[in-house]
């Protein structure tokens, strides 16, 4: 993939280092590899809170937000990949060990429990591993 994925939006609040922004998904969203981690459910607008140093922006700015393809790849790694290559394999090592199915098919099922758990505990360490790039919205009307 060529570029990165834009997209436009509006600052709603500036906290800190953490600056809000409100932005709205386009029709070309749907083919996106990016888009589970952009825009996780069915809903059109979206806030996303980044985290930088914001002194030149202030609040009701029209912005860009742009991202890079590969991080769209990482995000759907993290979601779906690893917990699959996590339950197949749990799945078959605690077959081998027990022979039983039932208790194996339990045991891989538990395994995603620690491990969204720890998806959630370390939430905005693993956000920040995401690099937002904010610019000022110029319109060439």
């Amino acid at each position: 993939m060529k570029g990165n994925i834009e997209h436009e939006g509006t600052v709603t609040a500036i906290s800190g280092r953490i600056l809000t922004v409100r932005i709205t998904a386009s029709a070309a969203c749907g083919s996106c590899a990016a888009k589970s981690h952009c825009m996780p459910s069915e809903s059109m607008e979206k806030e996303l809170h980044i985290e930088g140093v914001w002194e030149y922006f202030v609040e009701g700015e029209k912005v860009k937000v742009s991202i890079q393809p590969e991080t769209g790849f990482k995000a759907v790694g993290i979601a779906y990949l690893f917990p699959f290559v996590l339950v197949l394999l749990s799945l078959s090592v605690s077959y081998w060990l027990s022979g039983n199915e039932l208790a194996s098919g339990g045991i891989s099922l538990f395994m995603l429990v620690p491990y969204y758990l720890l998806l959630k505990l370390f939430r905005y360490r693993i956000g920040r591993s995401f690099n937002y790039k904010v610019t000022k919205f110029r319109n060439l009307d």
